[in-house]
């Protein structure tokens, strides 16, 4: 009996944690400064004001919500995106590479095509979305892309006077404060000198922390935010729109 009650909950255990966990991951090169970690596994749709001298305002719309025919009003300045095609997996060819003009597929800029492909499960592989989306204000149309998540370059327009920005890019997980990555060493096997991490909040106190990083040497500077609204301050918003909910996450960031 207690056996078996171990097995359970054991079994119960990985079910909330594969229901429940976050997973996500920060990449640094070496002086580079970042605010925030990217998923893994999801993706999202963000729509940027870039108004602001020092901060944006983001909307992520979730890939939850990117589908065909769906339209997603935004909390913000009458603003409605609507979803005109989207893959949730594709590949990104050279125009001539093109297996033929009647496969699926979108134009990303004068030089590459994103060609539907068959949705990817196994776990050392990501799916790369591609999307056509338009964006109205007002019911009426501000203009027209198309984005994939192999190429996240933001795509600007303007809508009421203001400066926007949009992108499908893997999800952010913004964080209240700033990492950047000073100086990174690899030591060969035979150095055996244990590394060093050091962390430094404000650019000012300095406390070196001991670990066992066999041949490496890492330094970082972490930053606080500074005073004044959070780095990373926002509220979801629920929008309906044809008796249907769209959950969306909007929040203010402060630029690197």
């Amino acid at each position: 009996m207690v056996l078996h009650s171990g097995v359970i909950l054991l079994l119960l255990g990985q079910l909330f944690t594969s229901l429940f966990q976050v997973e996500s991951q920060m990449r640094l090169d070496q002086g580079e400064t970042k605010n925030y970690s990217l998923s893994y596994y999801h993706d999202e749709l963000a729509v940027i004001d870039t108004s602001a001298p020092d901060s944006d305002q983001v909307i992520s719309i979730p890939d939850s919500q990117l589908y065909k025919g769906h339209k997603i009003d935004l909390p913000v300045d009458s603003l409605e995106v609507g979803i005109n095609e989207y893959f949730p997996n594709s590949a990104l060819l050279l125009p001539d590479q093109l297996p033929s003009s009647n496969d699926p597929h979108l134009q990303i800029g004068p030089m590459s095509v994103a060609v539907q492909r068959e949705r990817t499960y196994k776990e050392n592989e990501r799916n790369m979305p591609a999307a056509a989306v338009s964006v109205l204000q007002g019911g009426k149309p501000v203009g027209s892309w198309s984005l994939a998540g192999g190429f996240p370059r933001p795509v600007s327009f303007q809508a009421g006077g203001k400066h926007y920005q949009i992108v499908l890019r893997p999800k952010r997980f913004y964080k209240p404060f700033a990492i950047q990555l000073v100086q990174f060493v690899y030591h060969n096997r035979r150095d055996h000198h244990r590394s060093r991490l050091v962390l430094r909040r404000h650019a000012q106190r300095a406390s070196p922390v001991m670990g066992a990083l066999s041949r490496r040497r890492l330094d970082l500077q972490l930053y606080s935010s500074a005073p004044g609204p959070a780095l990373s301050s926002g509220a979801s918003s629920v929008r309906r729109r044809n008796g249907r909910f769209s959950l969306l996450d909007y929040r203010r960031v402060l630029r690197c």
